[in-house]
């Protein structure tokens, strides 16, 4: 099918959230039947496909041009007294996780007196570690 206005105001208003009764009301077709058909056609699902390609791309350079912005206000976070402990913890653990990856399983420790936590550990230092080694690449 050839791809009229409607078609990509369509996709536009799918990408903004919108349910499909919304969809169809903002685009003046009757039948939510419709709506479906265009689901199914390969050049819809192409420009669909397409729209969100570029919405997550657009998203993510927008993102990495303000991700020195974010690190610097989790350094503020962390570095506050008044931050909580508990957010402290969760921002750490959220920049280890995108430095390093996610694990993805859990090992199991079997003799907890082996684990031993460094007290002297420093927060700022680490941040700053990883910022180095981030350098250039996509956060």
């Amino acid at each position: 099918m050839k791809l009229e206005k409607k078609h990509y105001e369509a996709i536009e208003l799918e990408l903004e959230g919108c349910s499909i009764s919304e969809i169809c009301r903002r685009v003046g077709i009757n039948s939510r039947q419709t709506y479906y058909n265009w689901k199914k056609d390969k050049d819809y699902i192409s420009a669909l496909d397409k729209a969100r390609d570029d919405f997550q791309k657009s998203t993510n350079n927008y993102i990495k041009s303000k991700a020195t912005n974010y690190i610097n206000k989790i350094e503020e976070l962390i570095s506050n007294p008044k931050t909580s402990e508990k957010t402290k913890s969760d921002l750490l653990k959220y920049m280890v996780n995108r430095a390093l990856g996610v694990p993805t399983s859990k090992q199991e420790i079997h003799n907890i007196e082996e684990v031993k936590v460094d007290e002297e550990f420093d927060m700022s230092q680490f941040l700053k570690d990883v910022k180095e080694s981030n350098k250039g690449r996509e956060i």
